[in-house]
């Protein structure tokens, strides 16, 4: 049990207990006490250096850095973005799919299953 990495709030509801006990900490519990702080200080200079890239990206752009309407703009090309590149994989994965099928499956009517493949991905995609 000692290998297992303990979750963010295993190792909070552990200090509670010790705190509400007042027993003395496990070794095993400082070290992954130590591990997520850690994690955490390595995740807040991750942010920190983007929001730092991020103020400079928007300096090279001349953007006013008080006027915080070009967030919303951002966030929304953002989600289109995302969009658009999770539809791309769709249709990836759906011409991967047909290929491997073609392949590999010759006793079913392949022509069913790419007809089929197709609709599903313009499900997905609405296109």
């Amino acid at each position: 049990m000692k290998d297992k990495k303990l979750t963010d709030a295993e190792i909070v509801k552990a200090w509670e207990v010790i705190k509400e006990r007042k027993r003395i900490p496990s070794q095993y519990l400082i070290d992954n006490t130590f591990d997520l702080i850690n994690l955490q200080k390595a995740e807040n200079e991750r942010l920190e250096n983007t929001i730092i890239a991020l103020m400079n990206y928007l300096d090279i752009l001349g953007v006013d850095k008080t006027d915080t309407s070009f967030v919303k703009e951002a966030t929304e090309l953002n989600k289109q973005i995302r969009a658009d590149i999770k539809a791309e994989a769709y249709k990836e994965f759906a011409d991967r799919l047909k290929e491997i099928f073609k392949q590999y499956w010759f006793d079913y009517p392949i022509h069913v299953f790419c007809d089929e493949t197709d609709n599903l991905l313009k499900e997905l995609v609405g296109e």
